[in-house]
């Protein structure tokens, strides 16, 4: 079962990708534009790692599968290290007077197999 964005996490889409922002941790993260589509294929879009992979693939087609797979995986633990996603047996709902913040856009990058993490701070 794919991870779900925290609820205490903020996504803010920028030109080239988006940023994320913990609010309770203070934490930022800077995400590709590939790494923002990854973002947005996150519960309830896609309820599987083998159906967001899927969804990449036909997005990005010259990347090999077992690339496109490994890429999302080391990006996924690097957003639950910093507790942006959540497991969705777990989540949290969020507090009386917060939304989840999340800005669901669309994006694509031909780059598919670049990293796709930006920064962590």
């Amino acid at each position: 079962m794919l991870p779900m964005a925290n609820p205490a996490a903020i996504c803010q889409r920028v030109a080239d990708g988006a940023v994320l922002l913990h609010r309770e941790e203070e934490v930022y993260f800077g995400l590709n534009a590939v790494a923002a589509r990854i973002w947005e294929l996150l519960p309830p879009v896609c309820g599987s790692l083998d159906e967001l992979c899927e969804m990449l693939r036909s997005e990005y087609p010259e990347v090999e599968p077992a690339e496109l797979r490994w890429d999302v995986v080391e990006l996924l633990g690097q957003l639950a290290a910093c507790d942006l996603v959540v497991s969705a047996v777990g989540a949290r709902e969020p507090g009386p007077a917060q939304g989840s913040g999340m800005d669901r856009g669309s994006g694509s990058d031909p780059e598919a197999h670049e990293d796709l993490a930006a920064s962590a701070h």
